[in-house]
């Protein structure tokens, strides 16, 4: 199902950003990541996520969240979240994802369904998440999400966010690399379609190296205006 020629593939999934790189876009602050499909047999970890907007004039320029990771088995892993802003905490989710490929394989791919609730359940979404190896240094991540939010409302909106990353190992612990990221609102919204691209860093730390470390800037893609994002990931590894 999945022994394809690899050319199309990556081609077709940067290509789903170009209506939307060259569009009037703002950006919102985002503690989000390009999900990877591989699933480790006994992993767990903690990790902490913060996002800082250093232009924004609202009070709320600080997301934040914690989430805490467990594998079920090689193929089945869950999440648990707690999500806010400044002091507030806004939201609770819920996440199990299912790695379905081999561990042998250099294309990976994984569904993984999302579930977010506040004072009831007001989003769901599922991805798909493929990651290409081309050797042992550089892979690529694709990630396309279908969400559906503002459950909770009378107002329900559908969303498309296609998100892709290019990275290279430098060496054992560290890796760097280019993000980019897209939500495009489906249907009859009067929103528009929003996108961001920047670079990140990545470093494994510690006597077993169960500490890492991502940095990454993001900038908003608008016409007049270029809205630029701080972010710090943590992980502890269990």
């Amino acid at each position: 199902m999945f022994g394809v020629t690899l050319k199309p593939i990556v081609v077709c999934c940067f290509s789903l950003f170009i209506p939307y790189i060259f569009s009037d876009l703002a950006h919102a602050q985002s503690t989000s990541g390009v999900t990877g499909p591989v699933i480790k047999e006994g992993e767990e970890s903690l990790e902490y996520r913060i996002s800082i907007d250093p232009s924004s004039e609202d009070q709320s320029s600080l997301a934040h969240r914690l989430h805490y990771q467990k594998a079920i088995n090689d193929n089945l892993r869950w999440r648990a979240i707690v999500s806010g802003r400044d002091k507030d905490i806004s939201s609770l989710g819920l996440q199990m994802m299912w790695q379905m490929t081999p561990d042998s394989r250099k294309h990976q791919v994984a569904l993984r369904a999302d579930s977010r609730f506040s004072d009831a359940l007001e989003q769901l979404s599922m991805r798909m998440a493929q990651q290409i190896s081309f050797d042992s240094k550089w892979r690529s991540r694709f990630v396309m999400i279908g969400t559906a939010a503002n459950l909770d409302t009378n107002h329900t909106t559908l969303n498309f966010s296609p998100r892709a990353s290019l990275s290279r190992k430098i060496d054992a612990n560290s890796r760097i690399g280019l993000e980019l990221y897209g939500t495009v609102p489906l249907g009859t919204q009067t929103s528009k379609s929003v996108s961001s691209i920047g670079p990140f860093y990545s470093r494994a730390f510690g006597d077993k190296k169960d500490f890492a470390i991502t940095s990454s800037l993001l900038m908003g893609l608008t016409s007049d205006e270029r809205d630029v994002q701080l972010r710090v990931f943590l992980t502890k590894r269990l």
